[in-house]
């Protein structure tokens, strides 16, 4: 992408993300994101999205790799994942920059059919996470939908059409057409994207492996081995991971108790939550609580949502 276009881009960012963190945008499915300081390596929950870095760089931990994002660099997550990254480049004067659009699944399938997309059959669709260099292709688009934030009066026509655009390019992408395992119901990704979509829902639930193989129509053995290629998790740490950053989110920005964000979250033993939570952030609920007041909930958002 022209160094021209990621300027316009972070300029439009930097507008509309007045506050640090997550900022939501008129337009459905669009977020600016703006860090201002180098962060540590947490765990965030990310829905099925791309992300362009358009300033600063970002890490990203994905099983034994970690991939680097600088300017100019994307990631698309096809799946509900938590992920491991840390702002590595940020500064109050020249923050970390980052545009986020929602990737629907539903209309992915729609636009792999009328687009007449092949679909890749290479062992890299069993993953949930791949970092490119953003081509011209992908970027006039995503750039037509970030200008659309300063006309209101034509978003509500155009960006719908962008959006579509935005996901047609993406599905072309040598990495994005992966999605197509997922949009067309096809393969072992989407399988185990049903399992995921499950464990999101119901992770404050006690859930037993032999009822999540049933929804993938699985052998246990084979979803152990197929949710661990995608996710680099197994489905109970990946349940866990969801359970923990919820109660740190629950901890941080609503100010709440550790045996309150245990419960919460589906433990019955605090003690073994404080444990888990513990070994999962390096610190213990209520040291946490105390450092970062009220600001763990720039990437799990909608998460506390799904409540009850």
């Amino acid at each position: 992408m022209k160094n021209a276009a990621l300027k316009e881009l972070a300029d439009i960012v930097a507008r509309h993300a007045p506050g640090e963190e997550f900022n939501q945008t008129r337009i459905g499915g669009l977020a600016c994101i703006r860090i201002d300081n180098p962060d540590e390596h947490l765990p965030e929950i990310y829905n099925p999205c791309i992300c362009l870095v358009i300033q600063g760089a970002k890490a990203i931990t994905y099983g034994q790799d970690i991939y680097e994002c600088n300017v100019g660099d994307y990631m698309t997550i096809p799946v509900t994942m938590p992920i491991m990254g840390m702002i590595t480049k940020a500064s109050p004067e020249k923050p970390y920059l980052c545009l986020q659009m929602e990737i629907d699944l539903a209309m992915a399938g729609e636009i792999f059919l009328a687009g007449n997309i092949l679909p890749c059959s290479s062992k890299l669709a069993a993953r949930s996470l791949f970092v490119a260099g953003m081509d011209d292709d992908l970027g006039e688009p995503l750039l037509r939908l970030a200008r659309l934030l300063d006309a209101p009066g034509d978003a509500g026509f155009l960006a719908p059409m962008y959006i579509r655009e935005v996901c047609y390019r993406l599905l072309k992408s040598v990495h994005g057409r992966h999605i197509a395992h997922l949009a067309m119901h096809e393969g072992n990704l989407q399988k185990v994207g049903r399992v995921i979509a499950h464990i999101n829902q119901k992770f404050r639930e006690s859930l037993r492996i032999d009822e999540l193989a049933g929804i993938a129509e699985m052998s246990v053995s084979s979803l152990h081995q197929r949710f661990k290629e995608i996710t680099t998790l197994t489905p109970m740490q990946f349940q866990k991971q969801l359970r923990l950053i919820e109660a740190r989110r629950f901890i941080t920005a609503e100010q709440k108790g550790a045996a309150e964000a245990a419960y919460h979250v589906g433990y019955e033993s605090p003690s073994q939550f404080s444990r888990e939570y513990s070994r999962m952030f390096g610190n213990p609920p209520g040291q946490d609580a105390e450092k970062y007041p009220k600001t763990m909930h720039k990437f799990t958002q909608g998460r506390s949502d799904r409540a009850d």
